[in-house]
């Protein structure tokens, strides 16, 4: 709920349709089925999150693409970088997915690829101090 009385499924949703006024309405009705009219939305367009497999480590949220791209199912490009980088980090495979930059092949993949090999230096680095120090 906002400073406004508006309620909202996130605090980054800011969008009119997506804020229940609670000074005209009841909180067991914007709760009980605004809100559950909200989280039920579909999508509307295929985008390389949609077939996207590593989902679970990135932060993508409609209210965030909302913000970052003014479009609620538009991919955010920080987001899909952290999540593979998040992926090539911890050894994960990743199906293709569409014309994602961070795939091979794509624009930013070799870039990504020296972003992990230093990360997981940095981690090999970490690990060689804990265990000289205990």
């Amino acid at each position: 709920v906002n400073p406004e009385g508006k309620l909202s499924i996130c605090v980054f949703s800011n969008k009119p349709e997506d804020l229940y006024d609670l000074r005209q309405h009841s909180f067991s009705e914007g709760w009980e089925f605004f809100l559950s009219r909200i989280v039920d939305r579909r999508i509307s367009r295929t985008t390389r999150c949609t077939r996207c497999h590593i989902k679970a480590l990135c932060g993508m949220c409609p209210a965030l693409a909302q913000l970052e791209e003014g479009d609620r199912e538009e991919p955010v490009d920080f987001m899909c970088h952290v999540a593979h980088l998040r992926a090539r980090f911890l050894d994960f495979e990743i199906p293709p997915h569409g014309d994602c930059p961070y795939c091979p092949g794509g624009e930013h993949f070799d870039c990504l690829c020296s972003e992990t090999e230093e990360l997981k230096n940095r981690d090999s680095s970490k690990k060689t101090l804990h265990r000289i120090k205990s």
